[in-house]
């Protein structure tokens, strides 16, 4: 009766490989194809579609054009004075939800967004209706400037504030009946946020307050003509990670795998 040697036994002086040492290389090889299929596809698709100087953020709950009863500082107020100023001739008597997204291009200091209300905003005599949005572009970024960042545990905390020259955004104003919009491209005029890369944060805009009125944020009744400022506070909530770069890390876990076998393999052959 033949006797079968057990796994890894030693016939004259040379060692037995057992099946699961054989299956080692073909797993392997296995293993590196399947990584290198992942990089393949996953790097060009990382690479367009984020870029770690671009911090891309939605607005979360809480994010508002900013109104109250009394002292709103978002406002409509007759061309050429100040606004919202003592009395302002529309003023918004409550907090108005607003949705959409921030980026912020750390490499080369600039802003964009685009917001719009996700419900009516009523100033007492004039409505922005559902839908008003207020965009800065990518082709007319905002600039910015980094004026602190502070690192603590790999955590990175930058404060934004408004950076050279004289930025505008877009005003898409949809009005109850009665007004129309005569200018939709209002100054920049306050901008200040604190952010912490790859979780969140905050962000105050206010846009308008140019009382010569060029750059403005404009309506009109037919009679009188109106300069608004829109005070916007934003929370902010980090886009997740595009799947391409879940597929890369994937694919570099799955060569760091194969190396660690590889150098924890043990000799199969004896003396």
């Amino acid at each position: 009766m033949r006797r079968v040697r057990p796994v890894g036994s030693r016939a004259n002086g040379v060692t037995v490989r057992s099946l699961a040492l054989r299956s080692l290389p073909l797993r392997s090889l296995a293993l590196k194809s399947l990584t290198l299929t992942s990089l393949v596809f996953a790097i060009p698709f990382a690479r367009f579609a984020y870029a770690d100087t671009i911090l891309t953020f939605d607005l979360s709950s809480g994010s508002n054009l900013a109104g109250s009863a009394t002292g709103s500082p978002t406002a409509f107020c007759v061309a050429g004075t100040t606004c919202p100023g003592a009395s302002p001739a529309y003023m918004l008597g409550a907090n108005v939800p607003l949705s959409g997204t921030v980026s912020i291009d750390t490499t080369n200091s600039t802003m964009t967004f685009d917001l719009s209300l996700t419900q009516n905003a009523s100033f007492g005599g004039v409505t922005l209706n559902q839908g008003s949005s207020f965009v800065a572009q990518a082709t007319d970024p905002i600039s910015i400037s980094i004026s602190s960042s502070t690192s603590k545990k790999g955590v990175v905390t930058d404060t934004i504030l408004p950076g050279t020259g004289t930025a505008t955004a877009l005003g898409t104003l949809l009005l109850s009946s009665g007004f129309t919009q005569t200018a939709g491209q209002p100054l920049v005029s306050g901008l200040d946020c604190l952010i912490t890369v790859g979780a969140g944060g905050s962000c105050g805009l206010t846009l308008g307050a140019d009382v010569t009125g060029t750059n403005a944020l404009q309506i009109t009744n037919g009679s009188n003509t109106y300069d608004g400022v829109m005070s916007i506070g934003a929370n902010l909530v980090a886009v997740p990670l595009p799947p391409g770069l879940w597929l890369m890390a994937g694919g570099m876990s799955g060569m760091l795998l194969t190396f660690r076998r590889r150098t924890c393999r043990r000799p199969t052959i004896g003396r």
